[in-house]
This record gives C-alpha cells, structure tokens and sequence, in this order.
C-alpha cells in the first residue's frame, strides 16, 4: 500500500502515495509503532516531521476529529521487553500473539467511532499484505502488468495477482453484512480510492499501470444515511502474567543473539541509522 515495492526494490527512489498526495495539497501520515517503511523511502524520510507519527497520535487525531485526508496505520512488529514490562508484537505474524493484533483493529475503531465526525467521515480499510498460508481452492486472476520493472529483474511478466488477502472496509455508509462477491480488489485499489477520492485530476495521477485503474471502494458505501450503533465486543480474555513473556522474550533474545541477522533486520538496521545520521537535529557521522 506503500506503492508497488514488490516491482522495485530501490526503496530510497520510490514514489509512494504519499507524494502524489502531497503534490496535490492533500494530507496523509503514517502512524507506526516501532517501524515503518517509510523510513525506506527517500521523500518520506526526509519530510519525517510532517508525514511520520507514532500509534497514539492516530488515537488522539480520531478522537478530536482531525485526522487526515489519508492516514495508513502500523502495528508493532517486533517483541520489546524491558524488565518488569512486555510490549508484543501485534502485527499477526507467527510466532507473535494474534490477540495483539486484533487488539489494534478494535483500539482503532473504538477512536474512530468516539467521534461522530470522524465516524462519519471515514472509511477504515483492514486488510494484510499477505495471506494467511492456507489453501485457496480461487486461481489468481489476471491482471496488468505495471511497467516499473528494473531491466536486471526476473522475468516474471506480473501479469497475475497472488493469492487472495483478507480485506475489511469499515463504515456506517455500508449495509450490515455486506459481502461483495463481483469485484475483484488488489492492494492498489487502495492507492487508486486515496487518488479518486481526493485529486481532481485522478485519472492522470496513477503511479504505475498498477493502479491506474483497479476496482476502487467508493462504491461500496450504498447508504443515503449513516447507520447508528456500534460493534459491541466481547469481553476480551486476560493476558498470560508480563513475567512470564518478559522471560519468554529474553530467552528468544539471547538464542537469536547468536544468529546472524536476516535480510529485513539488516534493512531495520540500515534504515535506523540513516533515519539517525540524517534527520536528527545535530547528528554527523563520523568514518570509522
């Protein structure tokens, strides 16, 4: 949803929705946790202060009503712990606790509907950048190729979506229930709805033939008239004692010190340090 990165892995050149928005004097942030791969991309890092903000910002932005025309929300990925203390990963991937991920989902909805302004100004869109490993008895549909490939990359065409991904749209402007059966979305619809909603001029902002022209979600809000009531969840069920995961953690901690990083930690790394050499206040790097 940051734009088509899996076609062009130069992260630092990448040009992302955010810019087009920007462009266009329309507002968008990110709202992380402890990672972002925002700070990947050379137009963002650069403009950190204006585009990049934490998880509670996002609580407090919804609750005053004054979030912006485009804000995309990211959990915690990595398990910190510090003693007597546990912060877990709620991005939902194994090994991590799922019920910290759905945690999140509620802690965002429950912001976005303790405003009736926000609440009804805003479509929240939940959805995963991969699937949950399963069988998938649907064959992947066909679909365009989006042009940005490097001349040195593999020669697969891209001309096929994967497999399916859930996705969730959120609004008291969608009848109860809804299912749609008859559209075939892909994570670009989301670039293509920010766009359409948002630039006069749409059609001509697209970033790849990507998402030029995928389904977008406007649509799907059918209502005249914003449905009333909320989603009442259940009670949730008590967390194992901090203790315990705090020890769980450090044990992880000390058999994965052995082991040499893999390539996305690299990349964390990496990105840290450029987010720290270049966009402190004051900072040099000194040669070693």
């Amino acid at each position: 949803s940051l734009g088509r990165v899996d076609m062009n892995p130069n992260y630092l050149a990448l040009k992302t929705i955010f810019e087009v928005l920007d462009a266009n004097n329309v507002s968008s942030k990110i709202y992380y946790t402890d990672w972002t791969l925002g700070l990947a991309v050379s137009f963002i890092a650069k403009r950190s202060k204006k585009f990049l903000f934490f998880f509670d910002d996002f609580i407090k932005d919804a609750k005053k009503n004054k979030l912006p025309a485009f804000s995309f929300v990211e959990p915690r990925y990595n398990d910190l712990s510090t003693p007597g203390e546990f912060f877990g990963a709620s991005d939902q991937h194994p090994d991590h606790n799922m019920r910290l991920g759905e945690r999140v989902v509620n802690d965002v909805y429950q912001a976005i509907t303790s405003n009736k302004q926000t609440w009804e100004s805003t479509l929240l869109v939940i959805t995963y950048d991969e699937h949950g490993g399963l069988y998938d008895h649907v064959p992947p549909p066909e679909t365009v190729n989006p042009g940005d490939k490097p001349i040195d990359s593999t020669v697969f065409d891209f001309k096929r979506l994967g497999v399916r991904v859930p996705a969730v749209l959120v609004s008291p402007f969608i009848e109860r229930g809804t299912i749609i059966h008859d559209k075939v979305f892909d994570h670009t619809s989301i670039i293509a709805t920010a766009r359409k909603l948002f630039i006069p001029e749409w059609e001509k902002s697209f970033l790849t033939e990507g998402d030029r022209n995928p389904k977008t979600f406007e649509d799907c809000l059918t209502l005249a008239t914003a449905r009333t009531g909320k989603v009442k969840f259940p009670k949730q069920t008590p967390e194992p004692p901090s203790t315990h995961l705090a020890a769980a953690s450090k044990k992880a901690s000390a058999n994965s010190s052995r082991q040499q990083l893999n390539d996305f930690q690299q990349a964390m790394v990496f990105q840290a340090f450029q987010a720290d050499s270049t966009m402190l206040p004051g900072n040099t790097v000194a040669a070693q």
